[in-house]
C-alpha cells in the first residue's frame, strides 16, 4: 500500500494485491493478465526463480483525491500493463478478494467500502 504524505503533490493512494490459486475457469478468462509470481514475495518472479513461480494475477486499486474540490476518483488496473480493469473482470475475482471485513476493491456501488 502506498499513501502520499500529507504535504505531497501527488494525491494518489494505491493498494496492490496478488491473487494465486485461481479457479481454472477464472484463470482461463483472465489468461492475458496472468504473470509468473514469486510465491515468497507475491511479486513478479525473477528469471532465476521461474522454476518455483506460480501463475497469479496482480491488481492495483488506485484512489486520487482532490481536497480543493472535495472529489475523488478510483479505479482498478493491471500493474503488468497499466490498463484499467473492466468491471466484468473485477467481478470475476471480487469474491476471492473479499471477506466480511475486507475493503471491496470493485464495489458495485462505485465507491470504496464493503
Amino acid at each position: 500500500m502506498h499513501r502520499p504524505a500529507p504535504d505531497a503533490d501527488d494525491e494518489l493512494t494505491e493498494v496492490e494485491v496478488t491473487l494465486v490459486e485461481l479457479a481454472d475457469a477464472v484463470a482461463q478468462e483472465l489468461d492475458d493478465w496472468l504473470e509468473l509470481i514469486d510465491p515468497d514475495t507475491g511479486l513478479p518472479a525473477e528469471e532465476t526463480r521461474a522454476d518455483e513461480a506460480v501463475m497469479g494475477l496482480r491488481l492495483c486499486h488506485r484512489l486520487r483525491v482532490d481536497p480543493a474540490s472535495e472529489t475523488a476518483e478510483h479505479w482498478v488496473e493491471y500493474p503488468k500493463t497499466g490498463l484499467r480493469t473492466p468491471r466484468t473482470e473485477c467481478d470475476l475475482v471480487a469474491a476471492i478478494v473479499l471477506d466480511r471485513r475486507a475493503l471491496r476493491i470493485c464495489a458495485r456501488t462505485g465507491r470504496a467500502g464493503a
